[in-house]
């Protein structure tokens, strides 16, 4: 007669006789015994919650970003990468000024020996090849890329 796995934490009594096997958690990655007749991915309540609403968000749409364990939406990745552009031409010795509407032909308007451009922000990954993105025709005189969190290219190049 087979058991199935029924391991509900602390109010267990006796050990289950199911078979077992150390697994990672899909979630925070800690090691703990998944029952092979019903396999879990999770190690605990929090991690199976955590895993429930990413897996909302992501059937929804809602795009979200990971990095140094830490998830984020796509538009906190955005301002994101527009706070590191904005450092960087602060630096560089332009005067920037940020749009008040998410809804505007540009992310910042940005001056410097009586000159002004409006510039448009985007984040992306290099490609596994190591190719760059090249920006689709866009309203803005400068488009900023922000490759992997470091590298700011601006096209056309910025005097």
């Amino acid at each position: 007669m087979s058991r199935k796995c029924n391991d509900r934490g602390p109010r267990q009594q006796r050990p289950s006789l199911a078979i077992r096997e150390l697994k990672p958690c899909k979630i925070c990655g800690d090691m703990f015994p998944a029952c092979l007749n019903k396999p879990n991915i999770y190690c605990s309540r929090i991690c199976r919650a955590e895993g429930n609403r990413r897996r909302v968000k992501e059937k929804n749409g809602i795009p979200t970003y990971e990095k140094n364990g830490i998830t984020l939406s796509k538009s906190t990745k955005g301002a994101l990468a527009e706070m590191r552009v904005t450092v960087d031409l602060i630096e560089k010795g332009y005067e920037v000024f940020r749009a008040v509407s998410p809804a505007t032909s540009c992310d910042f308007v940005i001056c410097k020996n009586n000159t002004t451009l409006r510039l448009e922000v985007k984040s992306r990954g290099l490609s596994s090849g190591g190719n760059i993105y090249k920006p689709p025709p866009h309203k803005a005189d400068v488009i900023a890329i922000l490759y992997q969190d470091e590298i700011i290219k601006y096209t056309p190049d910025l005097i």
